[in-house]
C-alpha cells in the first residue's frame, strides 16, 4: 500500500515543480531590453575603406539610459562570461608587424557612442603578406593560407565548414578574412552583448552587397489566409510588410574552383552571425535558412529572412522567408511579406510598437520601427 502513495507524492512534487517554472516569452515579444541587430554600411569592408556601424536596441518605456561600448576582434572565441578575443590587439600587432618596421599598432576599441566607425586596420598589402606567410612564421601559430577557407574564424559558427578549424591565437585568411564587431550595452544593472561578423576583403571584389530596405508595415492589411493557406485564427488581423523587389539583389556565384569570388564574398550575418545575451542564441535563430541550400552556380537573387517583433499580443510567425532563386525562376513574395496579429484583449486603440528586421543571405540588414493599433 505504501508504494502507490510514494509514486503519487512523487507525481505531485513533479507537477508542482513544473508549475513553478517560469514560462518563456515568445521570441517575437518585446518585453525587456534587447539587442536585435547590428548593421554595417556598407555591408563589407574593402581595402582602404570604412564601415559605419549602428545597432537596433529595444528598450521598454522607462528604461535607464543605455551605455554603449564598441570593440572589434580579429578572432573570436566564447567564454563562460560572454565573448572574448582569442587574439589580443598586441598579438595581432606582432603578427602584422613583427619587427616594428611598419609602425603598425592595433587597437580594438571603437568608442562609446550609439554608432561607431570601423576602418581598415592596416594596408591591404600588409594583410595579404600576413596571410601568405608560412604556418608559424614570426613565432605566431596558424598562418597557413593553404588550409584557410577565407571566412572561418575561431569560435565563428557562421563559416562554410571549409578548411581546418583555427586554433586560439591564429588568424586564417586568403582572399578575405572575417573580423568580429562586438557591442556591449549596459542598461542599468543589465548588460547586453551582441556580435556581428564582417568580411574584410584583401582585394577589391567585383561587386559589393548593399543593405536591403523595408518601406513600411500595413496594420491591418488584407490578408485572408495564413502563410500555409489556412484561415486566420479568431480575433486575428492581417499584417503586411512592404519590401521592395530591389531588396533581393542579383549576384553571381562562381563555379567551384574558379578564380575570384564572382562578386560574392563569404556570408556574414545572414541571420546567424548575431548572438544576443538575452536569448542565448540569436533572437531570430529559428528563422531557418529561408529555403537556401547553398549557392548554386550562375546568377541568382538573394534569399531574405524577415523577423517580426511586437510589444504585445500574438504573432502568427516570428520569422518569414523568401528563398534564393535563379534569375529565370518565378518567385512568390507573399510568404515573406504577410503575417497575422492578435491584439491584446484590452483597448484595441492602444498603440504598440512593431519592429521588422530583414536580412539577406550575404550579410545585408535593415529594420523598421512602427507603432500601430488593433483597429
Amino acid at each position: 500500500m505504501g508504494r502507490p502513495r510514494i509514486l503519487l507524492i512523487g507525481a505531485v512534487a513533479t507537477l508542482s515543480a513544473l508549475a513553478c517554472q517560469k514560462a518563456f516569452s515568445p521570441v517575437y515579444l518585446l518585453d525587456k531590453p534587447r539587442i536585435l541587430a547590428i548593421r554595417s554600411e556598407p555591408v563589407d569592408l574593402v581595402p582602404g575603406g570604412t564601415v559605419a556601424l549602428d545597432a537596433l536596441v529595444y528598450l521598454p518605456q522607462g528604461s535607464p539610459t543605455p551605455q554603449y561600448a564598441w570593440t572589434w576582434c580579429a578572432s573570436l572565441g566564447g567564454s563562460s562570461t560572454g565573448y572574448a578575443c582569442s587574439i589580443t590587439a598586441d598579438q595581432l600587432t606582432q603578427m602584422i608587424d613583427p619587427d616594428g618596421g611598419l609602425g603598425v599598432t592595433i587597437s580594438y576599441a571603437l568608442g562609446a557612442d550609439p554608432t561607431a566607425t570601423f576602418g581598415y586596420p592596416a594596408s591591404s598589402d600588409v594583410l595579404k603578406s600576413l596571410c601568405s606567410r608560412p604556418s608559424g612564421d614570426a613565432g605566431m601559430p596558424g598562418l597557413d593560407a593553404s588550409e584557410a577557407d577565407g571566412s572561418a574564424t575561431a569560435g565563428d559558427e557562421g563559416g562554410d565548414g571549409g578548411g581546418a578549424a583555427p586554433t586560439p591565437g591564429s588568424l586564417f585568411c586568403r582572399d578575405s578574412m572575417t573580423v568580429n564587431v562586438l557591442l556591449t550595452v549596459q542598461v542599468g544593472s543589465e548588460s547586453l552583448q551582441a556580435t556581428r561578423t564582417l568580411t574584410l576583403y584583401l582585394n577589391a571584389p567585383a561587386a559589393i552587397n548593399s543593405n536591403p530596405a523595408i518601406d513600411g508595415l500595413m496594420v491591418p492589411a488584407t490578408v485572408v489566409t495564413t502563410a500555409d493557406g489556412g484561415a486566420l485564427p479568431d480575433g486575428a488581423i492581417g499584417i503586411l510588410a512592404a519590401i521592395p523587389a530591389s531588396a533581393s539583389e542579383q549576384y553571381s556565384v562562381a563555379a567551384p574552383g574558379a578564380p575570384g569570388d564572382g562578386g560574392v564574398g563569404p556570408t556574414n550575418d545572414g541571420g546567424s552571425g548575431l548572438v544576443s545575451s538575452d536569448a542565448g542564441l540569436l533572437d531570430d535563430a529559428d528563422a531557418g535558412d529561408g529555403g537556401r541550400q547553398g549557392p548554386q552556380q550562375g546568377p541568382r537573387y538573394e534569399a531574405l529572412d524577415l523577423a517580426w517583433y511586437v510589444e504585445a499580443g500574438q504573432l502568427g510567425k516570428a520569422t518569414t522567408s523568401l528563398a534564393s532563386t535563379g534569375v529565370s525562376e518565378s518567385r512568390d513574395w507573399q510568404p515573406l511579406l504577410q503575417n497575422w496579429w492578435i491584439p491584446p484583449a484590452r483597448s484595441s486603440a492602444v498603440q504598440y510598437e512593431f519592429i521588422l528586421v530583414v536580412r539577406d543571405d550575404r550579410g545585408g540588414i535593415a529594420w523598421l520601427q512602427q507603432a500601430a493599433s488593433g483597429q
